[in-house]
């Protein structure tokens, strides 16, 4: 790219593409009943096809189809010695979605919770989770991706520990999104303005929200992270 994330970050917003999951299971005709991370070991096409249609959408960033794709959360599906292959195959299929679109585009590597929505960081051993992120996050930076995004996580503890995992393998530009409920609150309980202060601390690029409860409620979010800070703002 001639010019940085941040220098294209001043210059006005960047439509990001959709999600790959629900694409997935769309396009496949079947649920998937394995990882869908995996995909791009198994489905490569199909996975190119998604980010093709995004781009021809109009998208200028497309994400790799990597949300679950850590250690801890590809161990249940018998993937956990593959974590290197997927990411690195994932970051693959995105840029050369991107050289066949023929357009500018940023390639997001995309890293998600290491535990299950919902049952909060506590739950985990702090260090297995930070050296899966720490992990992921080394592959996707070396596979090529021109920044990382932390999507869906539900409590500040998890997602300051995966950015300060990624801070220490890579120093691409950090992306950070937490999800919400109808209340405007994590799963955990904390508040836009209390996500922004952790961020903030952090030094990402970007703060915002993803996935939740749909455009009306991440817009009040967004709103509110607005009155607490200068930084970048995403929702998806």
């Amino acid at each position: 790219m001639s010019t940085s994330f941040f220098e294209r970050l001043s210059l006005g917003p960047i439509i990001c593409d959709g999600a790959m999951g629900t694409q997935l299971h769309a396009r496949s005709g079947t649920l998937f009943d394995q990882s869908l991370d995996a995909a791009n070991l198994t489905k490569p096409e199909l996975v190119k096809d998604i980010h093709l249609a995004y781009l021809s959408a109009g998208a200028e960033m497309v994400s790799t189809n990597t949300f679950g794709a850590n250690a801890l959360k590809l161990a249940p599906y018998g993937h956990a010695e593959q974590m290197e292959a997927i990411n690195r195959a994932g970051v693959l299929i995105a840029k050369e979605s991107a050289r066949l679109s023929g357009q500018k585009v940023w390639v997001a590597g995309i890293i998600g919770p290491a535990g299950r929505a919902g049952h909060g960081f506590g739950a985990l051993m702090t260090s297995s989770a930070y050296q899966a992120f720490y992990d992921q996050a080394k592959v996707l930076a070396e596979s090529g991706a021109d920044l990382l995004s932390f999507e869906t996580f539900s409590d500040i503890p998890e997602l300051e520990e995966a950015i300060s995992a990624a801070q220490s393998a890579t120093n691409l530009p950090l992306i950070a999104q937490m999800t919400f409920t109808e209340e405007g609150r994590t799963l955990g309980g904390e508040t836009p303005e209390a996500v922004v202060a952790a961020m903030q601390r952090l030094q990402v690029a970007a703060i915002g929200a993803n996935c939740s409860v749909g455009p009306l409620p991440l817009l009040q979010v967004i709103e509110r992270m607005a009155s607490v800070t200068n930084l970048p703002l995403i929702s998806q």
